[in-house]
């Protein structure tokens, strides 16, 4: 289990990993960890989400999941999730935080992970589920004529 000061939403600002877009973000809920590298495409954001479990001890191991989870989100309509699959190997790193709790950095074997604190997005609301409920009552009723 992360330490306390770990948890939270976390956003990438730097990384030696030229395969982990710049885009990323970590979510940490004590054993849980969940990254989530996502791509804007106009109106339309996909997040492909990573979920694993940490086992702490002196360095921090990290079993990531065999499934993942696709979110597409757009500003009209309310989050779409897709199951995938991908393979995800244990990853050990070492952790270390600066002394103003706002960065931290993991290193793993071959590459360093440098994060700020993001501010938390907001989810689905009102106005998504009332145009949603607008596109199925047209769909419907074109369908019905």
């Amino acid at each position: 289990m992360f330490p306390v000061k770990y948890c939270g939403l976390w956003s990438l600002v730097y990384t030696t990993n030229p395969l982990l877009p710049h885009n990323t973000l970590m979510n940490i809920e004590y054993k849980r960890v969940t990254i989530s590298p996502f791509t804007n495409y106009g109106i339309f954001k996909i997040k492909k989400n990573f979920h694993g479990v940490v086992s702490v001890e002196e360095k921090a191991k990290v079993y990531w999941a065999k499934t993942i989870q696709y979110e597409i989100d757009s500003p009209l309509l309310p989050t779409v999730e897709l199951p995938g699959k991908d393979i995800c190997k244990k990853t050990v790193v070492d952790y270390s935080m600066d002394d103003s709790n706002l960065y931290c950095t993991f290193k793993d074997s071959l590459h360093e992970y440098v994060f700020q604190r993001a501010i938390p997005e907001k989810r689905d609301g009102l106005m998504k589920i009332f145009a949603t409920q607008l596109l199925f009552d047209l769909i419907i009723r074109h369908i019905t004529i």
